[in-house]
């Protein structure tokens, strides 16, 4: 499974807040071996202010040029030239199989989306067994 994460552009406290928690619960997602993407309207990633983001767990895609294709494409792209906050995981199959978008100044929670890549786990597991 892929995990997309669409920051707003401009907003770097959201951002940098989003990634410390993400950090927190770095061993949860290495568990998980999957390896999760921050997609921005920025050139390049912005320094965070002296806090390191593992880049081996949360990658930093761009989305500047054309600006804002990929949040296009994923319905979160706002007129003014911003995205939602939003994440979406995606299966191996290239299906969305968790969405939500949340209020620019709300971040993430981050127990709901464990929640929902371990239930897709578990469905994924127990279809294989029947197969």
């Amino acid at each position: 499974m892929l995990l997309l994460l669409f920051t707003p552009f401009g907003l770097d406290t959201g951002m940098f807040q989003s990634d410390a928690e993400y950090e927190s619960d770095k061993k949860w997602f290495d568990r998980t071996r999957r390896i999760f993407f921050r997609l921005a309207l920025m050139r390049f990633q912005p320094k965070s202010h002296g806090r390191k983001v593992s880049e081996d767990f949360l990658r930093f895609l761009s989305d500047f040029h054309p600006k804002g294709m990929i949040a296009e494409k994923y319905g979160v792209m706002r007129d003014g030239g911003i995205t939602e906050r939003a994440i979406f995981v995606v299966d191996k199959l290239g299906a969305i199989v968790f969405a939500r978008v949340y209020d620019i100044p709300t971040l993430p929670d981050n127990a709901e989306v464990r929640q929902a890549l371990e239930t897709l786990e578990k469905t994924r597991k127990e279809s294989d067994r029947m197969l």
